[in-house]
């Protein structure tokens, strides 16, 4: 149940990230607007230097980049991704809620 919750959080997180990447570069909205978009763009992105390599890729790869279906086979058990990810999520989201 909680894998599933962060996971719905995360993905909500990624779709923000990119609509305010997407709309800061093409914005000429408010100067309030474009601080909340520039606001988040931080949070994720500070929020990634604080994880390991293995837990950027997890996050980039399964929430932000769409890489294709089941790209950690290579390099990983389906027991020991998903525990993997789950840490992943957990310090990403952790990272996030804490980043002001």
């Amino acid at each position: 149940m909680l894998y599933k919750l962060f996971s719905n959080e995360i993905q909500n997180i990624a779709k923000t990230y990119l609509e305010a990447s997407v709309n800061t570069i093409q914005s000429s909205s408010t100067d309030k607007i474009l601080f909340s978009k520039l606001f988040i763009i931080k949070k994720v992105e500070s929020s990634f230097l604080l994880l390991e390599k293995s837990e950027q890729q997890i996050i980039r790869n399964e929430f932000f980049y769409g890489s294709y279906a089941q790209w950690w086979k290579e390099s990983h058990t389906k027991d020991s991704f998903f525990l993997l990810k789950r840490k992943a999520m957990s310090r990403f989201l952790g990272n996030y809620w804490r980043e002001q």
